[in-house]
């Protein structure tokens, strides 16, 4: 798979992963940890995860459904920018766009 195509298929499953999430409903507005290792929504107090740790669950609530749309444009845009000059893909912030597209698509992190 091409760079472009790297982060074009991260961009995809950014967007359909929380399409599908359990708030999808709630748009933008954050999850909220709960301190008891719950992550609810903050306008309906929908109850997300359960049991997952202190820490777990701030991080969890840090990566809601409402972070998918900044990340995929982001992603987008570093696609874009491969194609319009090439041999960007292994220095600058595309780099780091690979990597990101790389833990999202479950493939190698290098």
């Amino acid at each position: 798979m091409s760079t472009v195509e790297e982060l074009r298929a991260a961009a995809a499953k950014v967007r359909a992963k929380a399409e599908n999430a359990e708030s999808a409903s709630t748009g933008d507005l954050p999850w909220v940890p709960t301190g008891t290792g719950d992550v609810i929504t903050d306008e309906q107090s929908l109850t997300v995860v359960q049991d997952a740790g202190v820490f777990d669950a701030e991080w969890i609530a840090l990566v809601h459904p409402g972070l998918a749309e900044p990340l995929a444009l982001w992603l987008e845009a570093e696609a874009h920018m491969c194609e319009v000059r090439p041999g960007n893909s292994a220095e600058g912030h595309t780099f780091h766009a690979l990597k990101v597209a790389r833990v999202i698509n479950g493939g190698d992190v290098r």
